[in-house]
């Protein structure tokens, strides 16, 4: 495209500009669901601001026949800017004179705005230039606005009422210097090591001027100012000395030199060309032509378009000098020495030869979203045009043999490895030294302020009952706002964290505590549900950097004060010593044999300052469903079924006399084979069990043996059978699971619906509440009305249990619904798995998982890491 037919499509302009990363005013799409209005409707061409309308609707914009929408910005001043060869001729800012009425204030002379001769803010120079630059315009006018926050915005590009100065550019020859200024960095196990900890800030092995969080004094980029010279050999040999420095600074096998284009995320590394002749823009765009995009070619696509974003990457990166300039836009190219070699022919080639270079092609829209995307299939098809007026220069002809490397790596389409050691590369000899880091805490700025910490401090970290020192240094990746702290290898293996694991920090006296660290009591094998759960926690767990495990009793080391712990990585388990958890989640289900041991267990953990989500008190409490009873019946007896303690056979006459059908459970029965049901028959007593499928008739006498042989293994409780309404068919309770938030306030999770074909049979299938509540009560108000109920009970039960033993963090309740809409209470649960996932309710799942995550945190003394989903 004609860099003239770009600047009349003000929407493509404007597209130009987002690609390159230049603050402008931005176009929207109105089908986009992030769409927020007033924005600003307008057509195509220049009329001087009449075309623009403020649209406040959806169906506005859609009738209004506009070409295309841009966000509405609160422009507070407004600059007009002649530029002619990257040279800034003209500034000029508008003043209001007889204002025309209108929505926006539009400054153009149609709505009586005037221009006056002003200067603009020196560091609005550069982006007002390279805002020409990549229209592919050498002259025109550019009006930049400063908005509300005072940050600069392109407005509008237009072509130049005033005449370019012509320049005639000739070949130059070979007789001016280039030189380097090339970045890398150091890496130590996959961790960034601050490049200030082997090298001096000046000299020419250096340090780049950027600091790890702006003023910490610590650089994390390493730089090699290579001397200049008219011969690119020379260049290379005086690179190949920096770099022989550089290593005999670091004189350690397990460190890493790496260049490319951005060796860790967030830190762009540059390869800088230094060239003594006066830039032009037509030497410009022959260097993003004919350097920027070979070395594009064969750069990391995914670390390329992280850098192209960058103040340095992208087209049009220039940096004036007294001797010349700099080019910017290249990434750190020093990857290996055959192509190094090649860059820094090619570059003498370029500056010699720029006039005869055909250098128009990348300010075409297509050719420019190409590069800033990563799609080397497209600037292929470029880089062979290129590359015939390349060939016919006599300085290629010259190098030809010195560049072909590079030309190979681009026909063979091969990548340089980004993550290799240059120094390997290189040829040079590292020693056989093995580098530590030793113990040391990176922390943000931010927590060192709220912690009262400063670098250099050397503090007491502890996980769980480990405590060691550390070293506290700044934080080198603090912009990405996650990850606060980072550990060393050397104080992870020291306090027994998984390698992926990256704590908060907690002040407890004179320790930073680390974690929170959550650990899953339970019996092995697993159950799937109960599994999939404990994954799921696990996972959701590690998104939070909360670390969560799974152990059991035999795990724990008393003496050494670690457990054997699993976790899942990846669908994999994995299982190593960790440090004792801040909070218990109990998912143990002990026989009577084992009972005793594992109470001495929760006592021993209680007795080192673990805490449990749901104390062990509950479930002793709750597993006894005459105690249970006894003390909801002060609050709830409306809503439990009338229920006796089995201590004479008289009991068990009384309840059938009246009611006519009962059962028969013990009082710690949690599964069928418990339950017993009796019914009054005119042929005597229906005896019912329907785990062993038995049923036959007795008479009293055989009832009242029958009795006795049950009470003398177990204690043993009646209730009246609820005459339970149905469901197509089937008896049907609900489990209602209530949990605490990271607040400690109590809420109403969620319920299910369980189906089973008898009336005591365990469930044989899990459905959604909603569609048996939504089957029986048509009427949506008696809906709400039981559904509520439903929660007052919860409410008050939760009350009743933190009244009978302290703070809880959730249970479940099971309850019936009889023929007559009352509600009753048949079961407590303070170990009830989560069902959720059986009836595809994943949002009600998640939300679970992170209540109980964010319950456990507080307990542990951290800050729970929330959004608004997982209140």
């Amino acid at each position: 495209m004609n860099p003239l037919e770009l600047v009349l499509d003000k929407e493509l302009t404007l597209q130009i500009l987002e690609l390159n990363n230049i603050p402008a005013i931005r176009v929207i799409e109105i089908n986009s669901i992030a769409l927020r209005f007033p924005i600003v409707g307008r057509f195509h061409g220049h009329h001087g601001g009449t075309d623009l309308q403020v649209i406040q609707n959806l169906d506005q914009a859609k009738e209004g026949g506009f070409d295309y929408f841009t966000h509405l910005y609160s422009i507070e001043r407004e600059y007009r800017v002649e530029v002619n060869e990257l040279e800034i001729t003209k500034v000029e800012e508008g003043i209001p004179n007889e204002l025309a009425l209108q929505e926006i204030p539009v400054r153009t002379e149609q709505f009586g705005w005037k221009w006056r001769h002003s200067s603009l803010p020196s560091e609005w120079e550069e982006l007002v230039v390279r805002a020409l630059y990549v229209t592919g315009r050498s002259t025109g006018s550019v009006k930049i606005g400063k908005t509300m926050k005072g940050s600069p915005l392109i407005i509008d590009i237009n072509i130049s009422g005033t005449t370019p100065v012509q320049q005639v550019f000739q070949g130059i020859g070979e007789d001016f210097k280039i030189g380097l200024d090339v970045e890398f960095m150091l890496c130590h196990e996959g961790n960034l090591v601050p490049a200030s900890d082997f090298f001096q800030v000046d000299g020419d092995v250096g340090c780049d001027s950027r600091q790890l969080e702006g003023d910490s004094n610590e650089y994390p980029l390493a730089e090699l100012r290579v001397a200049p010279s008219e011969n690119p050999l020379e260049v290379f040999e005086n690179l190949k000395e920096c770099l022989a420095q550089a290593s005999n600074r670091v004189p350690y096998l397990n460190i890493q030199f790496r260049s490319g284009s951005m060796p860790f995320s967030g830190y762009q590394c540059g390869g800088h060309i230094h060239f003594s002749i006066p830039l032009s823009v037509p030497l410009l765009r022959a260097l993003d032509h004919y350097l920027a995009i070979p070395i594009f070619l064969i750069d990391d696509t995914r670390t390329f378009k992280r850098r192209a974003r960058t103040k340095h990457g992208g087209l049009g990166r220039y940096r004036l000098k007294p001797y010349g300039f700099e080019f910017l836009a290249l990434g750190s190219w020093i990857v290996e020495p055959a192509i190094t070699n090649a860059v820094l022919y090619l570059a003498k080639v370029v500056g010699s030869h720029y006039p005869e270079l055909s250098s128009h092609q990348l300010f075409d829209p297509y050719f420019q979203r190409a590069y800033y995307r990563g799609n080397k299939y497209y600037l292929r098809y470029l880089w062979g045009q290129l590359l015939t007026p390349l060939m016919r220069t006599a300085g290629f002809q010259r190098y030809q043999g010195e560049i072909q490397p590079l030309l190979d790596y681009i026909d063979q389409e091969i990548q340089w490895a980004v993550h290799d050691d240059i120094r390997k590369n290189w040829g040079i000899p590292v020693a056989a030294t093995q580098y530590r880091q030793g113990s040391v805490l990176k922390i943000t700025k931010e927590l060192r302020k709220k912690h009262q910490l400063n670098e250099g401090d050397e503090v007491m970290l502890q996980a769980g009952k480990l405590i060691v020192p550390a070293s506290v240094r700044a934080h080198p990746f603090a912009f990405r706002k996650q990850d606060p702290i980072l550990l060393s290898e050397e104080l992870r293996r020291q306090l027994r964290l998984p390698m992926d694991f990256t704590p908060h920090l907690m002040k407890q006296s004179n320790t930073l505590s680390l974690g929170p660290v959550i650990g899953i009591l339970a019996k092995r094998p697993f159950g799937r549900h109960e599994e999939a759960y404990f994954h799921l926690l696990i996972r959701r767990g590690r998104e939070k950097n909360y670390l969560v495990y799974i152990f059991e009793p035999d795990d724990i080391d008393w003496k050494q004060q670690l457990i054997r712990g699993t976790y899942f990585i990846g669908g994999e388990s994995k299982t190593e010593y960790l440090p004792f958890p801040h909070v218990v989640y109990d998912r143990y289900f002990s026989s009577s044999d084992e009972a005793h041991r594992i109470n001495q267990v929760y006592e021993e953990l209680m007795s080192n300052s673990i805490k449990f989500v749901n104390p062990p008190a509950l479930f002793n409490l709750t597993v006894d469903n005459w105690k249970y009873h006894q003390f909801l019946s002060e609050h709830l007896l409306e809503y439990l079924p009338e229920s006796k303690f089995v201590d004479d056979i008289a009991v068990v006459k009384e309840m059938i006399d009246k009611f006519g059908d009962i059962i028969v459970k013990s009082v710690t029965g949690v599964t069928d084979k418990d339950f017993i049901r009796l019914i009054q028959t005119p042929k005597g007593i229906r005896w019912i069990d329907e785990y062993k499928r038995e049923e036959k008739i007795v008479s009293l006498p055989e009832l009242q043996n029958d009795i006795h042989g049950l009470m003398i293994k177990k204690d043993h409780i009646i209730q009246e059978t609820i005459q339970q309404k149905q469901y197509e068919g089937s008896h049907f309770k609900i489990r209602v699971t209530f949990q605490k938030n990271s607040k400690q306030v109590w809420f109403y999770t969620g319920m299910v619906a369980m189906l089973s074909k008898g009336i005591i049979t365990g469930s044989s299938e899990v459905i959604r509440s909603s569609i048996v509540l939504n089957n029986l009560y048509l009427d949506e108000e008696k809906r709400y009305q039981i559904k509520q109920t439903i929660i007052m009970i919860g409410k008050q039960i939760a009350l009743c249990l933190e009244d009978k033993v302290g703070k809880i963090g959730e249970f479940a309740f099971d309850i019936m619904i009889d023929r007559f809409d009352q509600i009753k209470i048949i079961d407590i649960n303070s170990k009830a798995d989560n069902l959720f996932s059986l009836t595809r309710a994943y949002r009600l799942r998640n939300m679970a998982a992170y209540r109980l995550l964010n319950y456990a945190t507080v307990l542990a003394g951290f800050d729970p890491q929330i959004n608004s989903s997982q209140k």
